[in-house]
């Protein structure tokens, strides 16, 4: 059974950009997702970070208008004590402060959609976020790879919700 935390969903907003619709959202977990997700970094692991995101018509009937998956590479460099975070191979934050990396690693700013339908104003949608993260590099071979959290319990993951009116 994945190790599932529920978070708050905060600040989202989506909105037309360059005729493109784009989302931004932040999450706010209990700590221990991104407490996990430090001591895997610090143990020397690259790790592929997920976010989801679905956002449904809500009403009588559950209508799906989007769904998108935004996925980055994170490392920590321990001589440097540096944290980096890469996308589509380009690095988009490097930096010593843990809680600017934090956030860098629970927000997402201006993701496109590619939505069903357009988002009507006025209208109620639900939308659903989940980030999950996984490690790159792993030793077959090692037995302390066996007893990992991500190999007993599946990959962590942090989810919430919230209701969003179109604007």
């Amino acid at each position: 059974m994945p190790m599932t935390a529920q978070a708050v969903v905060d600040d989202v907003l989506i909105y037309m950009k360059n005729g493109q619709q784009v989302m931004s959202y932040r999450l706010q977990d209990n700590g221990y997702f991104f407490s996990q997700l430090n001591d895997m970094l610090k143990a020397g692991y690259k790790v592929r970070l997920t976010h989801v995101m679905q956002i449904d018509q809500n009403g009588l009937f559950k209508r799906r208008v989007a769904k998108q998956k935004y996925t980055r590479i994170l490392s920590f460099d321990s001589i440097e004590g540096q944290y980096t975070i890469e996308l589509d191979g380009k690095e988009i934050f490097s930096g010593t402060d843990k809680d600017a990396f934090k956030k860098q690693v629970l927000s997402v700013e201006e993701v496109q959609l590619h939505p069903k339908r357009d988002l009507k104003t006025g209208d109620e949608y639900k939308v659903y976020v989940w980030c999950r993260y996984e490690q790159l590099q792993a030793d077959e071979n090692s037995w302390l790879e066996m007893v990992t959290p991500e190999r007993l319990w599946g990959k962590p993951r942090l989810e919430g919700e919230v209701l969003y009116i179109a604007r």
